[in-house]
């Protein structure tokens, strides 16, 4: 069964997070119409962190593509984040995303 896979990268504006803070997803690949939990730690209580979901490539070649979606979660206290906002498409069958975090 093809699926969607999630890649994530890390953008780091705040010198105080840089080489600590962390986003995963609570899976690697999600089929269609599914929920995206991201999680991660070590950022500064209180920071907004900017989640970009861009689809980077399709399976096959040329699909079709859409986005990026932009989401947002604020670190608590202990600099951990939580967001559940985005969720997979039934067009999404075979696409790759980039998940990048700007704190």
């Amino acid at each position: 069964m093809a699926a969607t896979t999630l890649a994530g990268t890390l953008t780091m504006q705040s010198p105080q997070a840089a080489g600590k803070a962390t986003i995963q997803t609570d899976l690697a690949d999600y089929p269609p119409d599914t929920q995206v939990n991201v999680t991660g730690s070590g950022w500064l209580p209180g920071e907004v962190v900017e989640l970009t979901f861009t689809e980077t490539a399709t399976v096959p070649p040329g699909g079709f593509t859409d986005g990026p979606f932009v989401f947002y979660a604020t670190a608590d206290a202990l600099g951990d984040i939580a967001n559940g906002a985005f969720s997979t498409d039934q067009h999404d069958l075979g696409v790759h995303f980039l998940l990048t975090a700007k704190g």
